[in-house]
């Protein structure tokens, strides 16, 4: 069993965790973010309404990226800039508890620890991820935290179904062009998926470019992983390997989950 300790909600700092570095924190940014300008300023004008967002959606839909882009991009307006935790790593309840404590203490890093530092609000910004292990306690958890310490601004994700109180914000998938859709490769460029798809597949492959030879191939992978980021970024890594239109016939949820355990095969394709 984990051994816990009483909880402490406090500001002071401890030991030597920093902002991006502390007890179960290891959000790592993500460049899934095409497209999601829209939902960027929605979510961050929730947080900074209510004190409490809950984040939701389906596996790999982004959640985590989003909400980090927000915590990034709402930092200045909190003097004690955000906190970042990932809930996954917590045991059991009673250790998430105290890894949000830990972030709490942590100290701001010496390039954003100015005394005089201004911000809209008082306190911080506090992103738990990643909290589905977790659904039967977090909203309890977020709710004494936000009781006790009004001033911490709390983000969560996770596809729980008991979500704390305050907005949720569902995160949908990217744009995709329609069924049967006969684009050419500037209008197909305008659908977020289709863009992400060619940023992943620039990647793997330098040269790659939509044209009018490829453009059906790479809207029909978009159309079949449904315009779930992390799919569309799966599909793009075994460009170097399988012809697109190739792909574009094999493609789906379920080959996408086999091939995420499987070695990629050794014998380059063209494209």
């Amino acid at each position: 069993m984990h051994a816990t300790t009483a909880t402490s909600w406090t500001l002071e700092p401890q030991g030597s965790a920093t902002l991006t570095s502390f007890a179960g924190a290891t959000i790592r940014h993500s460049s899934a973010l095409v497209g999601r300008g829209q939902e960027i300023a929605e979510v961050a004008g929730q947080v900074r309404h209510s004190g409490l967002v809950h984040v939701t959606g389906t596996a790999g839909v982004g959640k985590s990226a989003l909400a980090l882009r927000i915590a990034q991009k709402l930092a200045p307006a909190f003097r004690g800039g955000y906190r970042a935790i990932d809930a996954a790593r917590a045991l059991d309840c009673e250790h998430l508890r105290a890894l949000i404590a830990a972030a709490i203490r942590a100290q701001r890093p010496a390039h954003a620890a100015a005394e005089d530092h201004a911000g809209e609000f008082a306190g911080l910004l506090l992103l738990i991820d990643n909290c589905d292990r977790h659904a039967a306690c977090i909203a309890g958890v977020a709710r004494t935290l936000r009781r006790v310490r009004p001033d911490v601004h709390v983000l969560i994700t996770g596809r729980m179904l008991d979500a704390p109180d305050g907005p949720s914000f569902a995160v949908p998938p990217l744009a995709f062009p329609p069924d049967a859709a006969m684009l050419d490769a500037r209008t197909a460029m305008e659908f977020p998926a289709v863009r992400m798809f060619v940023q992943e597949a620039a990647r793997h492959v330098p040269t790659f470019a939509l044209s009018g030879e490829n453009t059906r191939g790479a809207i029909a992978i978009c159309r079949r992983v449904g315009g779930i980021p992390l799919a569309i970024k799966l599909a793009a890594a075994w460009l170097p390997h399988v012809a697109i239109a190739t792909l574009a016939d094999l493609v789906g949820p379920e080959l996408l989950h086999r091939l995420l355990r499987t070695d990629p095969p050794r014998r380059d394709r063209r494209h």
